[in-house]
């Protein structure tokens, strides 16, 4: 028994050590600081998660003071990540999309509070329990609609792309139609939907296509002229090749859902946009005069709580567009992130600071690395971490420790095994009575835990769908299976050392 506490002990150890490896690097100081920090740890983590290539452009007191490109943009062609390299903005489309909507409310051309179904032109939604005069353009910019989570993948670039209202047929084709699941204005939802019926309306009301809507009212105006909701031909001919968790090659996926994820952009194009959210170096307004100063309030400001996991997930609070949160240091922030297949972004700023960040990657693993940039610039900029970076590292950690400890035991085991069996007693030299039934409990025990994790985390391992963790867990798992199948079934000693029993 004491054997079997000191490595459970020394198991413990481990778990804590390997929990808190530092995960960030700790960087102080001017702007050179920040940016010899990341030009040194970037290409290392790209290297570490198995990331093509990621562009990072930084805003401080409200400019765009840097941008640098690492990796490639094809891993075919070997073509390197530039500066200007074209990339999907996915979700940050909501963001930009907001702007739009909103200007449209300025207008006196919506109402945030009437109906959507007001301004569609063609589709309605299905009658419910609920009453669905209760969706409303507030509550769609805020998820908080309760309508259900359908997730729109997109077309292949050979595809002909129906018009939204096609897509939604289409989707309604397969069980999966616009539905209103709780009453509106009960609580956060997350869901590509609302954006959806935001486009609609916005084409509804002017009459015209979505994209040469926002490309006249938002995207030039702020001078994000090198931005689009069409995939043109200036923005195809730069436009990176995006990867799956294995390094697989994604096609260029397009999109009807144009609001929700269809937003074609660079790295200092989004930088560029997070400073319009930010008094201007030169006493320009925030809105820039494409909307007020208190209408960015409102929308940086929280609309709806964000409760339970997604907490934990986003932030505590959306506004119209923005993820919001207090850090815990105090400072307010927003952000968003982004996930199309073969992308993954977040933009994030610190308005009291009037800095801000915007990290865009071509491959489904950027989370991973978009959380190291983040903390590495919160921590340079004195405030606390981001939610959805802390949440990230945190769980890296506990799963790392969870290994450490599963590694450790498991090599104690067979190490106490492997001199048994050295000794010649060809058994696991514990004797008769409760101490072969404990490892065998054990054993039953760490069969059943690799058993589970398989189940659980499969996916994850089977794709590197998390590479920082994949290889550990598995290893970890795979001891789990043969410690319980050796403390199962290995022959226990004995009284007489002449004879073994199976």
């Amino acid at each position: 028994m004491r054997s079997i506490l000191i490595l459970i002990s020394l198991s413990l150890v481990v778990a804590l050590l390997c929990a808190s490896l530092p995960q960030s690097p700790t960087v102080h100081g001017d702007t050179d600081a920040l940016i010899a920090q990341l030009d040194s740890s970037v290409p290392k983590w790209l290297a570490h998660y198995r990331i093509p290539g990621v562009v990072i452009s930084l805003v401080v007191d409200s400019q765009v003071v840097w941008t640098q490109a690492y990796g490639l943009a094809d891993k075919a062609s070997g073509a390197p990540m530039k500066v200007d390299s074209v990339l999907q903005a996915s979700s940050i489309s909501k963001t930009t999309a907001a702007w739009g909507i909103l200007k449209l409310v300025q207008a006196g051309r919506l109402d945030l509070d009437a109906p959507i179904e007001k301004y569609l032109t063609h589709f309605r939604l299905h009658d419910s329990v609920y009453d669905k005069n209760q969706v409303t353009a507030r509550r769609l910019l805020s998820h908080n609609a309760g309508l259900n989570v359908i997730r729109y993948n997109g077309y292949l670039p050979d595809e002909r792309l129906p018009s939204l209202d096609e897509s939604l047929v289409e989707w309604e084709g397969q069980g999966l139609g616009v539905r209103i699941i709780r009453q509106p204005g009960t609580g956060f939802n997350y869901s590509d939907t609302n954006y959806c019926l935001l486009q609609l309306a916005v084409e509804g009301i002017t009459g015209e296509g979505f994209p040469e809507y926002m490309q006249r009212e938002v995207l030039d105006p702020l001078g994000m002229t090198d931005s689009a909701y069409t995939w043109t031909p200036s923005l195809r001919s730069r436009t990176v090749t995006g990867y799956d968790a294995r390094g697989e090659a994604w096609p260029t996926f397009q999109f009807s859902e144009l609001a929700t994820a269809g937003l074609y952009t660079t790295a200092p194009q989004l930088a560029l946009f997070l400073t319009a959210a930010m008094p201007g170096p030169h006493g320009e307004p925030v809105g820039r005069g494409l909307l007020p100063p208190e209408v960015i309030a409102e929308m940086t400001s929280p609309q709806v709580e964000i409760r339970g996991s997604d907490r934990y997930i986003y932030a505590q609070a959306y506004g119209w567009g923005y993820f919001v949160e207090t850090l815990s240091t105090g400072e307010a922030a927003f952000s968003h992130m982004g996930g199309n297949e073969g992308h993954r972004s977040n933009i994030a700023a610190v308005p009291s600071k009037r800095s801000g960040m915007a990290v865009l990657t071509n491959s489904d693993l950027g989370h991973e690395l978009f959380a190291d940039i983040l903390t590495t610039w919160t921590t340079w900029l004195g405030v606390g971490p981001l939610m959805v970076a802390n949440t990230i590292q945190v769980a890296r950690r506990i799963i790392l420790g969870l290994c450490g400890f599963m590694d450790t035991l498991a090599l104690g085991f067979f190490l106490m095994l492997a001199g048994a069996l050295r000794s010649g007693r060809r058994c696991l030299g514990l004797g008769t009575g409760r101490k072969p039934r404990l490892w065998r409990a054990l054993g039953a025990a760490a069969l059943v835990l690799g058993i589970l994790a398989y189940w659980l985390f499969g996916d994850y391992i089977m794709q590197a769908d998390m590479p920082s963790i994949a290889t550990p867990l598995a290893l970890s798992i795979t001891w789990a299976g043969l410690v319980g199948l050796l403390a199962l079934f290995a022959p226990r000693c004995d009284p007489n050392p002449s004879t073994y029993e199976n």
